[in-house]
């Protein structure tokens, strides 16, 4: 895959955006150079993060996948912002948080700042899961993680550990770029799942440039944007054929763990699993066919869901400059035409990522109280 070429003249970016898109390297992210890529963006991550916030107490928790057979973790983020004492008197609600990285790359060690952002200024709790990556993994294996911290979060965080600090009645899904994908279809999939909706049913979700349509290539953005970032279209062709590859069990059978880094690790340590990963299959992850019929089930793109009147309230925000943005237009609309409450707004001259870029984008700090400020709404607190 080629290196991004530079964007149009016509296409205006801020210095932040120009900025981000210096910082990634010439060779783009792929299966070929996996734990490269990863330690990669562990590095950008700790650029452009933002300042580590304190909290009053962070917390790792580590799970198991749905079927049992493998390790994942959450981290749980809890601020410091409100007094002691008011602690007694005014629960703290909770954003279910999933990262972003095309579902290839991203941890809870490269988002560890945004979280103790968004604890601060949402002045909720977060939860900040380490779900299993692709290739390794392929769909639903992060998916059936996001449902498994789901759980552990309605069915023991918030009921057992913490039932006079935390808040059932308030429970946010939230996610940025592939993270987006994954709150939104996690949100669908619990409409099918009585048995935890019966329990906390998410009071409003927050998408981050979400990736809502798999089958994207269609979309005008797609082309126009197409070389303004580090997210080429070859980028994105090379995440969503990792994702939805049938997983070659004879190639891939020695490499059962999870390839995200544990809730007690650090970026280093996270790098380096991902290496032994990489350095023991090769090339091996995508030789299984690639699943395109799954483009559209309203798993994978939400977008075509014809169960979008089941969405709480909902906040969108996107960047302008980016492949993804028009599927996020359509995406609001579509919500707008099945009366769910939806805000949706864009972010000029800015690219993909920006969300997570504190440092160098003023958009990120804006964009954390546009969060703020519609939780506040949606909850009441």
């Amino acid at each position: 895959m080629a290196s991004p070429e530079p964007a149009p003249t016509t296409i205006k970016l801020t210095e932040g955006s120009k900025q981000y898109t210096a910082l990634w390297p010439k060779k783009p992210m792929g299966e070929d150079n996996l734990a490269a890529s990863r330690a990669g963006v562990e590095r950008i991550s700790n650029l452009v993060g933002g300042p580590v916030l304190p909290m009053r107490r962070v917390e790792d928790f580590p799970l198991t996948s749905l079927d049992g057979t493998s390790p994942i973790s959450v981290r749980a983020y809890f601020p410091t912002l409100l007094e002691e004492d008011k602690l007694d008197k005014q629960k703290l609600g909770v954003i279910l948080f999933s990262h972003g990285g095309g579902g290839m790359v991203g941890s809870v060690a490269s988002y560890d700042s945004l979280c103790r952002q968004l604890a601060t200024t949402c002045h909720m709790a977060v939860v900040s899961i380490d779900y299993r990556l692709t290739p390794e993994h392929p769909y639903p294996a992060a998916l059936e993680d996001m449902e498994a911290a789901f759980r552990f979060v309605v069915t023991d965080l918030i009921t057992k550990q913490y039932p006079e600090v935390l808040d059932a009645e308030k429970v946010v899904l939230m996610g940025d770029s592939f993270g987006g994908h994954l709150a939104a279809s996690l949100l669908l999939r619990l409409q099918r799942k009585e048995n935890y909706m019966h329990i906390v049913k998410p009071k409003a979700c927050v998408l981050v440039y979400p990736s809502v349509d798999m089958d994207n290539a269609r979309h005008p953005s797609f082309s126009t944007y197409a070389n303004v970032s580090h997210l080429t279209p070859e980028v994105i062709d090379m995440f969503f054929k990792a994702y939805l590859h049938e997983e070659d069990r004879s190639s891939n059978s020695s490499s059962s763990s999870s390839s995200s880094s544990s809730s007690s690790s650090s970026s280093s340590s996270s790098s380096s699993s991902s290496s032994s990963s990489s350095s023991s299959n090769g090339n091996g992850y995508t030789k299984g066919r690639f699943r395109k019929e799954l483009c559209k089930d309203p798993d994978v793109s939400v977008l075509y869901s014809s169960s979008l009147h089941l969405f709480p309230p909902t906040l969108i925000l996107s960047a302008a400059c980016d492949p993804l943005v028009k599927e996020n237009e359509l995406f609001a609309q579509r919500l707008k035409e099945e009366k769910v409450e939806v805000r949706h707004v864009i972010y000029p001259e800015i690219i993909h990522g920006f969300f997570s870029g504190y440092e160098i984008f003023p958009e990120a700090e804006e964009a954390l109280r546009e969060t703020g400020r519609f939780l506040k709404e949606c909850l009441g607190s």
